[in-house]
């Protein structure tokens, strides 16, 4: 895959295994050889591919990664704002500043959901089953 303007003309070659659009702050998802990374407009990596799986940008500039089943959010500079291994799984985007998240409760031996803000505060605790998709139905 690799990256064309509205004339058709190539501006980013093709190089990538699979690449997706650009965010709002001008990072797109890129996959070489199975691990996922980011480049930036002019085509140039800006986060090296070195996760299982990640995420495009939300609203908030944090991206979802993964590395070794475990998840966690980074910025656009790769600083890991909410660490790997905090939590099971993560909402692939936050609505107006939350995600839902879930944790693998040792005492009940099951996993609970919870709510976090973008520093990974918690919000809604993690006591419950289901947190089912955030909504809104008016701006942020």
């Amino acid at each position: 895959y690799g990256y064309i303007n509205e004339t058709g003309e190539i501006v980013i070659q093709p190089k990538f295994d699979d690449a997706e659009d650009f965010a709002e702050n001008g990072l797109a998802k890129v996959e070489i050889n199975g691990k996922h990374g980011y480049i930036n407009e002019k085509g140039e990596m800006v986060i090296k591919p070195q996760f299982d799986d990640a995420y495009y940008f939300s609203e908030n500039d944090l991206a979802i990664v993964v590395l070794n089943d475990e998840y966690g959010y980074i910025n656009q500079y790769n600083q890991q704002v909410i660490p790997l291994g905090k939590y099971h799984w993560c909402d692939c985007q936050y609505v107006c500043g939350y995600a839902r998240v879930i944790r693998y409760d040792i005492l009940e031996k099951k996993y609970k959901w919870g709510i976090i803000d973008t520093k990974g505060n918690v919000v809604v605790p993690f006591e419950y089953d289901k947190i089912w998709a955030l909504q809104t139905k008016n701006p942020c």
